[in-house]
């Protein structure tokens, strides 16, 4: 019950003082030893993955509501940015062969894959300010 109360009193701590962030998460990684560290760019690499993967359809979704209808309508674009996914440029596509001319389709497919986006970020921080960013525990790193 004891960590609990901790992991509450450091989410206090930065919504209180948002600027220490960035301190603490210097600070923490300085602390770190080389295979800590490589094994968390290896966890930001995988997310980093994870969010190139999503982004796609997100940013085709975007183009597609800028661009001109002659630029959209190409299977280049399509292959690129939205094969595979459930897009609303893939699924009027396999309907009729081409994209549909309803852009605000497109904005709400723009908005709605920066989710994952999101996601990667708030874990990231949650965990961080969950299991070791505090400023009690930078005390203890700036002693080694």
């Amino acid at each position: 019950m004891r960590e609990l109360d901790e992991i509450r009193l450091r989410f206090l701590y930065f919504f209180r003082n948002p600027e220490e962030f960035p301190a603490q998460l210097t600070l923490w990684w300085g602390a770190l030893s080389a295979e800590v560290r490589l094994a968390v760019v290896g966890l930001l690499v995988v997310g980093a993955l994870y969010i190139l993967a999503y982004l796609r359809p997100a940013i085709g979704s975007f183009l597609a509501v800028i661009l001109p209808y002659g630029w959209l309508n190409t299977d280049g674009m399509r292959k690129f940015f939205f094969r595979g996914t459930a897009a609303e440029f893939e699924k009027s596509w396999k309907k009729s062969g081409q994209p549909t001319r309803n852009r605000a389709r497109y904005l709400a497919d723009a908005f709605y894959y920066w989710g994952p986006v999101l996601i990667v970020f708030g874990a990231l921080a949650m965990s961080f300010i969950a299991f070791g960013g505090h400023p009690r525990m930078v005390v203890q790193f700036d002693a080694k």
